[in-house]
């Protein structure tokens, strides 16, 4: 199973809260890890399995907040790319407004 939502099976009914908290214990968990390594008892196998375990449900909350932002209403509003972009005319714009002053 790949693609973009390939990630998310092992986390289907997971709530915001409880991946927060599942992210939290994972950190933790890597930073034990790390210690573990340091100290010469070599785990090398569970650091790579922690370190991706972050990113998958890191790449579920995205997701959570992805979906919630496009079920809004309003969600055309809140993408960063509908900014516009100063173009060539509008720096004439602005270059004319200078000389005003």
């Amino acid at each position: 199973m790949r693609g973009r939502f390939a990630q998310n099976w092992r986390y289907p009914a997971k709530t915001p809260d409880e991946l927060a908290a599942l992210l939290l214990e994972l950190r933790k968990e890597q930073f034990n890890l790390r210690f573990q390594r340091a100290t010469g008892q070599n785990k090398v196998g569970r650091v790579k399995q922690a370190r991706r375990e972050i990113a998958r449900v890191k790449t579920v909350q995205g997701q959570h907040k992805r979906d919630a932002r496009n079920a809004s209403p309003d969600s055309h509003k809140t993408r960063r790319g509908s900014r516009r972009v100063a173009g060539i005319g509008d720096r004439r714009d602005a270059e004319a407004r200078s000389d005003r002053r």
